[in-house]
């Protein structure tokens, strides 16, 4: 495997991640390990410009779609001819839709060979569950349904709803 990070096209490269939610995280010991391949994440992107997880900001186009523009958006504002980028989803299963699933959406971009490489998972380990509460004490019940705090939960008015 050494042997292989070190003559690995992408060994010693650098290339764009589009995240402003740290995704570095998770994305860039494995590259790092696999290819030699280190990853800069350009200070001042805002991808939630092309829509927000929670919805806020509505993303127009696929998944697909959305997260090539992402992976375009970080080669742009860094001048690096090597992107990645992922797009994630809470939603129906794609082959059991009354399965709530969490679809991510990962790609990697060379421009100077004029490639894309995509990948996904679908996960149903997912713990999906809304409520409306009156008070605070209304939320017991459901924050241990939903294994809080053990994961983060989005909060909102009813009007936004």
């Amino acid at each position: 495997m050494k042997e292989c990070r070190q003559t690995h096209p992408y060994a010693g490269r650098l290339a764009s991640l589009a995240t402003k939610h740290g995704k570095e995280r998770q994305i860039a010991r494995p590259l790092h390990a696999a290819l030699n391949l280190d990853i800069y994440v350009p200070p001042t992107i805002d991808t939630d410009l092309l829509g927000t997880f929670t919805g806020e900001i509505l993303r127009h186009g696929s998944t697909a779609q959305v997260v090539l523009q992402k992976a375009h958006m970080g080669m742009e504002i860094s001048g690096l001819s090597l992107g990645l980028a992922n797009e994630g989803s809470f939603g129906p299963h794609p082959a059991f839709p009354l399965i709530t699933a969490d679809t991510e959406l990962l790609i990697f971009v060379d421009d100077e060979r004029g490639i894309h490489v995509q990948e996904s998972v679908v996960s149903e380990q997912v713990i999906a569950s809304q409520a409306t509460a009156r008070s605070l004490a209304d939320l017991d019940a459901f924050l241990a349904h939903t294994l809080f705090p053990s994961h983060a939960l989005i909060v909102r008015p009813n009007a936004l709803l």
